[in-house]
């Protein structure tokens, strides 16, 4: 019921019903009463508009990496040099020097430890013979045996060989002899200049672009998602049964991809929309290890709160600016040599990488003319045959 308050009731007397099932409203009062209800319910039960909102996405992803290293070596007598990508070593003597657990481990003035070439057995000279004492009547002959070691990696080498056998009575021939050729075990890069350069630029680019139309309704909200489930986590637990132990693994998928929600607040009689947007941008990043097999997946998000905007219609509004913008270094280099302005780059290795990824969200709004005029909708691209046979069915 209604109260007086400072004006007077017009509609004083009327008996009014509503009927939820049938969406009516009855009124019983005399007729002059009846026609003012009448026009005040008409100019309040107003239709709600709708707006047809175009949404175009372009997703850019630029990707770039140059590196740049340089390695060589170089020897003189017991001198040997190495620049490793921008990490030099410089080996004196012919024999790497002690570790300082090496040379303070021992009691003895020099540092003694075992010789990695002890476990290979030796190659034999195949051109040079030595004379062994008291191991045969005049000496033993057999051939010389030489490290295994070579500078040619295609070498070939005697590893093996058995000397043939003599009866001691009448000198006669009681076995023949047998050789083992094989490929050197060592190798032992030449004292001469050697370098390697190594240049590569890798660039990569994505475009993703969507273009959906959302038709809203004055006051709703929706949204469109072009999203992928990835697995963020995984966490494994263990239950001890009277049967043993159970493994339960227990996964995480999270949505990563495009995200737009549009909320049409208001569509005035002038033309304009009323309306908040709400992009967001997600891309899976590196993975962190928990333990065991066990993970958890960085998830890198972008998003924009736009507020309310009031467009006019088929105005179009730009959303950009959702940037992200990477770039790293690394270099490696020898002090001095690899500052010098020419030939400091045989003595330094660069890597450079740069990532950016950029958002672009376009956004028109259309207000649907659902009068009797309009029967297509709004900004219908129809082929002249298509819209004939529509207009007759």
């Amino acid at each position: 019921g209604a109260t007086e308050g400072q004006g007077p009731l017009l509609l004083r007397g009327m008996s009014v019903t509503a009927d939820e099932r049938l969406n009516s409203v009855t009124l019983v009062g005399p007729p002059e009463k009846v026609e003012m209800a009448t026009a005040m319910l008409m100019q309040l039960d107003l239709r709600q508009r709708q707006v047809a909102v175009n949404v175009k996405i372009i997703d850019v992803n630029l990707t770039g990496e140059a590196t740049q290293s340089s390695s060589f070596s170089f020897g003189i007598n017991d001198t040997f040099f190495v620049n490793d990508g921008g990490a030099a070593s410089l080996n004196f003597g012919g024999i790497n020097p002690p570790t300082r657990g090496q040379s303070t481990g021992g009691v003895t003035s020099r540092p003694i430890i075992t010789n990695p070439l002890s476990d290979e057995d030796p190659f034999f000279d195949r051109d040079s013979t030595i004379r062994t004492p008291l191991t045969a009547p005049g000496g033993g002959v057999g051939l010389r045996p030489i490290r295994p070691v070579t500078e040619r990696p295609g070498a070939v080498g005697l590893s093996e060989y058995e000397p043939f056998e003599r009866d001691l009575t009448d000198g006669s021939l009681t076995a023949l002899g047998s050789t083992t050729a094989a490929v050197f075990p060592f190798f032992q890069y030449p004292r001469r200049f050697l370098s390697t350069l190594q240049a590569q630029i890798v660039s990569g680019r994505a475009k993703i672009l969507t273009d959906p139309t959302l038709v809203v309704q004055e006051g709703e909200t929706a949204s469109v998602q072009l999203v992928q489930e990835v697995l963020q986590s995984r966490t494994t637990t263990f239950t001890d049964t009277p049967s043993g132990t159970r493994e339960t693994i227990q996964p995480q998928l999270v949505p990563v991809g495009l995200t737009l929600g549009v909320n049409v607040q208001r569509i005035d009689d002038n033309g304009f929309v009323t309306m908040t947007i709400n992009p967001e941008v997600s891309s899976p990043g590196s993975q962190v290890g928990t333990g065991g097999d066990d993970f958890v997946l960085q998830i890198f998000r972008r998003n924009l709160q736009s507020g309310r905007i009031r467009l006019r219609d088929g105005q179009t509004l730009i959303v950009s600016g959702i940037i992200q913008d990477q770039e790293r270094t690394d270099v490696s280099k020898i002090p001095l040599l690899g500052d010098l302005p020419i030939l400091g780059s045989l003595f330094r290795r660069s890597s450079t990488s740069s990532e950016r990824a950029e958002v672009i969200v376009l956004v028109t709004p259309n207000i649907l003319d659902d009068s009797d005029r309009s029967g297509f909708g709004y900004q219908n691209n129809f082929s002249p045959d298509v819209r004939q046979m529509m207009q007759g069915r």
